[in-house]
């Protein structure tokens, strides 16, 4: 695994952080919907929601939508930092999480798992691959993605890729 500076002690976890890669040959309306965190009053405080995602049923589930032109991005982030190290000498402490989630061949799009640096959220949302700013900030990654062929030459197809230093292009 690639070492990190460890001048970074605190991480926010981008719980959810959705790229919906639309072209105009698939369904014309990207959607996702994740309805695992039941009636919890604390999860509408405790995350951000950027672009095209919205919190339903007072926080039972999270929506994303957009209007079919490619590069539909929604993205939720969790507020609190979460801690990687800790103690004198600094040890590594562990976290766990888990989510399902499904990505149709037919309408295309990805998922992706992501911690990034605290620092990494807001206007850089949009300038580049999700919505983080490769050079600056190191990250570690989980993305899934789908893409149905058509063109020919194109075939379909799912990926699972680790992104470990920087998301690129």
């Amino acid at each position: 695994m690639a070492p990190f500076p460890t001048s970074h002690y605190y991480f926010r976890a981008f719980t959810f952080s959705i790229l919906f890669l639309k072209t105009l040959a698939f369904d014309p309306i990207p959607l996702f919907y994740y309805a695992g965190f039941g009636k919890d009053l604390k999860f509408t405080p405790n995350v951000a929601l950027f672009g095209n995602a919205k919190v339903l049923n007072e926080g039972s589930g999270i929506h994303f939508s957009g209007s079919g032109s490619s590069g539909d991005t929604g993205r939720v982030m969790y507020k609190k930092p979460i801690k990687l190290f800790q103690g004198k000498p600094r040890q590594l402490v562990s976290f766990s999480t888990y989510f399902a989630f499904s990505v149709s061949l037919e309408d295309g799009g990805g998922l992706a798992f992501v911690m990034a640096p605290k620092g990494s959220e807001g206007d850089m949302f949009y300038q580049s691959s999700y919505g983080l700013n490769s050079r600056k900030f190191e990250v570690v990654g989980v993305e899934f993605s789908a893409s149905k062929g058509g063109r020919k030459g194109v075939s379909s197809s799912c990926h699972v890729n680790m992104n470990i230093g920087w998301f690129c292009c």
